[in-house]
């Protein structure tokens, strides 16, 4: 009867730990894609914002595409162009830095709640 009971209880931890592991998961899932999505609203927000605001950001936008793109080259644009896109890079990268920032302080967020459960 004892090794009975054993096996009851370690199917009861077993089912217990299931669906404890299916709602983490669940809700894991639904922080995840709540928060890939709200970045990737706030990021095409501000780009509309940015270009209704600045037709000269526009610009430097769709010269920076078409750099990349290899469609121009360096010698192709002015060194105000230059100047400015230089400028518009490193922009983009102190946003970037401070997005990093955000996701590794949610992370870190997470991460001790988790550890406290």
């Amino acid at each position: 009867m004892i090794d009975e009971n054993d096996k009851i209880a370690e199917k009861k931890d077993n089912l217990f730990d299931k669906i404890k592991n299916f709602f983490r998961k669940i809700f894991n899932k639904k922080e995840s894609e709540h928060i890939e999505e709200n970045v990737k609203k706030d990021n095409s927000f501000i780009t509309q914002i940015e270009l209704k605001s600045n037709p000269e950001m526009e610009r430097l936008l769709k010269l920076q595409e078409e750099f990349r793109d290899g469609k121009i080259t360096q010698g192709d644009l002015s060194d105000e162009d230059i100047d400015k896109l230089g400028k518009l890079y490193d922009d983009q990268i102190e946003k970037l830095k401070i997005q990093i920032e955000d996701c590794k302080k949610r992370i870190e967020y997470k991460k001790k709640k988790l550890q406290k459960i």
